[in-house]
């Protein structure tokens, strides 16, 4: 289809994303995941008016007291988005469905500029909501934005000088908005770099300006992250690289891949990079411009492994280049094999998609409850002092407080001193009070330090992930309820 000759096929995929993200914003997506409230917290607290710290994860003892374990660039823009609009579960989970269709459509533009067709184009949504609705409130998917809008503004012909100056403007953005984009971005600038050389040999073209236009792009980005850090460059690298070196080179290379394969892409993706995997084997022989990108991204997964920097959001890269190749392979193909491929390609993309489809299935056949639990009004009356501390965790800031989070109220996901993760990771506080939802309620009842109270459901088995029969409900404990559980249970041990 000549999609220039059609303005209604123009027009459909942006349609299709917006309809998609409406819908999924609509049923409360994404959902609230395990470190929202590490990374939302400095946000909520530069539109309440404080500066760029994040308060609630004053146990972890940072070196700084700023937000400096990521660069803050999505801090600060989440927290201009809140002074704007307002805080609250519409609006924070508003602002994250703006930036998946702000990925869909750069990622449009930048499959329309490689010629894939429309079929494959209008498969762009599916696979930006399979790879970051379970990436929470974390920066990447604003990361992806910069990176899609830096390969829609240089790919394909060496574009004009001020979308060089653009593109790397924000491919060094998204690197530095989340540092495990590092590997895609240097395997996308490998690739710029090899296209301006082969049309600057080929048309006798001088590309000094473009050269000069990119360095004065990332010179442009370094001058935002200094904004954004206050100029506090010593201090935010001491935090900075004390975090990153305890995330990636504490950790096996070997573990890292586990990690990512078992718990954060999970089985039912497994498909996806299958048969991603099986398209670029056979594109190495091509030497199309998309072939050649294809690779050059692709490359970027080895570093990414070796790097420890594979993770949340990853699959996004995936399933792009799946996407890519498959319209590449499917229009050469056979009429049969083209259609067999296009089916192969919808099903795993689907098939990433297996959490808002049994989220939104399992309401609609009433095995989800989005009722609330009979003790929020209760739940409100424990209000945060020195004395007694309240610990909140990401499901209880939404569908308690609405992110209008009460001040002075700790994180009970990130309450332990760095490396340690939760609050049962660090020795137990009789003053706490633990006033959480199902995410943190579940990590308790692990803990075997409460009764078990959440009620959960896996629609096929291990291959996908928990789902909580009642995602709205609240539960406060007590750490001194805790520490008499497992003062019980050491002393029957000892008998």
């Amino acid at each position: 289809m000549n999609l220039s000759r059609s303005s209604v096929p123009q027009w459909l995929p942006f349609c299709f994303s917006a309809a998609i993200f409406a819908a999924l914003w609509l049923t409360d997506h994404p959902k609230p995941m395990w470190d929202d409230l590490f990374f939302f917290g400095a946000s909520h607290n530069l539109a309440q008016g404080g500066d760029c710290s994040n308060p609630m994860i004053v146990r972890q003892e940072f070196p700084s007291p700023y937000f400096f374990t990521y660069p803050p660039i999505s801090v600060q823009i989440l927290g201009t988005w809140l002074r704007v609009a307002g805080t609250s579960a519409c609006s924070v989970t508003g602002f994250f469905a703006m930036l998946y269709f702000g990925i869909s459509s750069l990622s449009i533009f930048a499959f329309r500029r490689l010629g894939v067709d429309l079929t494959f184009q209008s498969l762009v949504p599916l696979a930006v909501s399979g790879a970051f609705l379970e990436v929470g409130l974390r920066p990447e998917p604003l990361a992806t934005v910069f990176f899609m809008a830096a390969v829609a503004l240089t790919l394909g012909a060496v574009p004009a000088w001020w979308r060089t100056f653009f593109g790397s403007l924000f491919l060094v953005l998204s690197v530095l908005t989340a540092p495990r984009w590092l590997p895609f971005g240097v395997g996308f600038t490998a690739f710029s770099c090899l296209e301006y050389w082969r049309a600057g040999r080929e048309n006798h073209m001088p590309l000094f300006r473009h050269f000069l236009a990119a360095v004065l792009g990332a010179s442009f980005a370094g001058v935002i992250l200094l904004l954004s850090i206050d100029f506090r460059v010593a201090e935010f690298w001491e935090t900075f690289y004390a975090h990153a070196h305890e995330r990636t080179a504490a950790q096996s290379k070997k573990i890292a891949l586990q990690h990512f394969l078992l718990a954060v892409a999970g089985p039912y993706r497994w498909p996806l990079m299958l048969l991603t995997g099986l398209l670029l084997v056979g594109s190495f022989r091509q030497t199309s411009p998309v072939s050649r990108f294809s690779l050059f991204l692709a490359m970027a997964f080895p570093l990414a492994v070796m790097s420890s920097l594979l993770g949340h959001g990853s699959v996004w890269f995936l399933s792009f280049l799946l996407l890519l190749l498959g319209s590449a392979v499917a229009a050469r193909a056979s009429t049969t094999f083209s259609a067999v491929l296009r089916v192969m390609i919808v099903a795993v993309i689907l098939l990433a998609n297996a959490s808002p489809i049994v989220d939104i299935g399992g309401r609609t056949m009433g095995v989800i409850s989005t009722d609330k639990s009979a003790n929020y009004d209760l739940a409100l009356t424990y209000q945060p002092t020195p004395e007694r501390p309240v610990l909140i965790d990401s499901a209880s800031a939404r569908y308690l407080y609405d992110y209008r989070l009460p001040s002075g109220c700790l994180d009970f996901q990130f309450a332990a001193k760095f490396p340690g993760i939760d609050a049962t990771m660090a020795p137990l506080r009789r003053e706490d009070v633990y006033v959480v939802g199902t995410l943190g309620m579940r990590r308790i009842e692990e803990q075997k330090l409460a009764a078990p109270q959440v009620q959960i459901f896996r629609p096929a088995g291990s291959l996908t992930p928990p789902f909580f029969v009642h995602p709205r409900y609240v539960y406060v404990v007590t750490g001194a309820e805790c520490l008499s559980r497992m003062e019980q249970r050491e002393s029957m041990k000892t008998r």
